[in-house]
């Protein structure tokens, strides 16, 4: 939605602060507030919404590249902290979180 409202020029900062709910402290976000852990899918897309829509993200850039890089394990990324193996899929995720992070 984040992402169609700036698409159609209706920025909602509403929708930026629900995005904020879904955010760990561990640095990720989750797909769902109950969620045990924050995921790399997750994460990705919410950086890149936020991104996209020219959101601050200074105050949680250093905690979330902790957490990306977390993921990364024998030069790709998993899904989460308790996924031992990585894949393509989420290597892609993974590039998409970091590149949502440049400066």
């Amino acid at each position: 939605m984040l992402i169609l409202h700036e698409i159609f020029d209706k920025s909602d900062r509403e929708l930026n602060k629900k995005l904020d709910e879904f955010y760990d402290k561990s640095g990720g976000f989750k797909a769902l507030r109950t969620a045990p852990m924050a995921d790399l899918l997750s994460t990705a897309v919410a950086l890149y919404s936020l991104f996209l829509t020219e959101s601050d993200l200074r105050i949680i850039k250093p905690d979330c590249l902790a957490f990306i890089s977390s993921l990364f394990r024998y030069g790709g990324f998993s899904g989460n902290l308790s996924d031992p193996d990585t894949d393509i899929e989420y290597t892609f995720y993974g590039l998409l979180a970091l590149g949502s992070l440049a400066d």
